[in-house]
């Protein structure tokens, strides 16, 4: 849920904690790029990851291009994609990355001939020692709760929940962890 809203916000535009593994990329589209066969004119950019964690990846645009977005490995295999073909506002993928893994990003004209100034956002949600510890004893205490729960303890549960939600909010880092905002 966190994360979800986080990326909400900067889609947005909103002003939001920065991350310093954030990209923004500004690309313009022309009609002498390569054709993404399928597909119209595109981009190809290199990334590599600086951080373990989830890496999200969207497109924005001002005007009405339709985009495609690919995402390879480095060798070229396949590993997400999303079209929004006109249905949504914009495509958007996320993956699970290690630092030093090198991705291809490819953002293209959803229909040939389409051409326009594109900004490919790159958003971190970085998972440390510390997110992936507290999300998993999260998930312990859960159990606990829901026992206490069942058991008719419900003061005891109630008790155990805000204590819980507490220490998960006061954590470096809870903002932006997937792990995290699961066990929330």
């Amino acid at each position: 849920m966190i994360a979800a809203l986080l990326l909400l916000a900067l889609q947005d535009g909103s002003a939001a904690q920065a991350c310093p593994y954030d990209r923004v990329v500004p690309l313009e589209i022309t009609a002498t790029d390569p054709v993404l066969e399928g597909h119209g004119p595109s981009k190809r950019i290199q990334y590599a990851s600086e951080f373990s964690g989830t890496l999200h990846v969207w497109t924005k645009v001002e005007g009405d291009l339709d985009t495609f977005l690919r995402v390879e490995n480095a060798s070229g295999t396949f590993l997400a994609e999303d079209d929004d073909s006109g249905g949504k506002p914009t495509p958007c993928v996320k993956l699970e990355v290690e630092p030093g893994k090198l991705l291809v990003i490819v953002v293209a004209a959803s229909k040939p001939g389409g051409t326009r100034t594109v900004e490919l956002h790159l958003l971190a949600a970085p998972e440390t020692v510390v997110t992936l510890a507290a999300a998993s004893k999260a998930l312990e205490d859960l159990k606990s709760i829901q026992d206490r729960r069942q058991a008719g303890s419900l003061d005891e549960a109630r008790a155990r929940i805000t204590e819980a939600i507490q220490v998960l909010h006061g954590l470096p880092g809870a903002e932006r962890s997937l792990r995290m905002d699961a066990a929330e």
